[in-house]
């Protein structure tokens, strides 16, 4: 057997025209059948275009608008203009008329039943002063009657009270 050279063992490019057309075919098959695929995807889709019925040029509307509170007996219709009133009161007034003038005057909790008018505001104020200034401040407005101071009581330093007034 015939020794290796050194020329042998070197390395020599060699041009490798097979394997570049066998690159070349690959690609191409991979690309004919993405576009096979394509094709058949954008049939279909016109398929389902096709078999969907057309829109109406207008809709269909009934020929006698039917009363909405036609099925509801007194007593619902009662109960469902109580609930317009009191989704129409003047809750933006009520809230300016509550929130406290004097910064130091917080509010803690509030609770109104609009059905009644009746609010009870609990808040905290830093002594006597400012909860009587408060109270006065709510007797002073025109939504809010009998104003009543129901609690007060000293708590670190400063005054929790609990307020029931009338919202006209």
């Amino acid at each position: 057997m015939k020794a290796a050279g050194l020329h042998d063992l070197a390395w020599r490019s060699r041009t490798r025209w097979r394997a570049w057309a066998l690159l070349a075919a690959c690609a191409l098959a991979a690309s004919g059948v993405l576009a096979w695929a394509q094709h058949r995807v954008d049939q279909r889709l016109q398929l389902l275009v096709d078999r969907r019925p057309a829109p109406s040029s207008a809709p269909s509307m009934p020929t006698a608008a039917a009363d909405p509170l036609a099925g509801i007996d007194k007593a619902g219709l009662e109960r469902v203009e109580g609930e317009l009133r009191m989704l129409n009161r003047d809750w933006p007034g009520l809230l300016a008329a509550i929130v406290p003038q004097d910064r130091h005057t917080r509010l803690l909790s509030l609770d109104v039943n609009p059905a009644s008018g009746n609010v009870i505001v609990t808040g905290q104020a830093p002594g006597h002063a400012a909860v009587s200034a408060y109270v006065m401040e709510l007797n002073n407005s025109s939504l809010i009657q009998e104003v009543r101071l129901l609690r007060i009581e000293g708590l670190g330093g400063s005054m929790v009270f609990e307020v029931s007034a009338q919202w006209r």
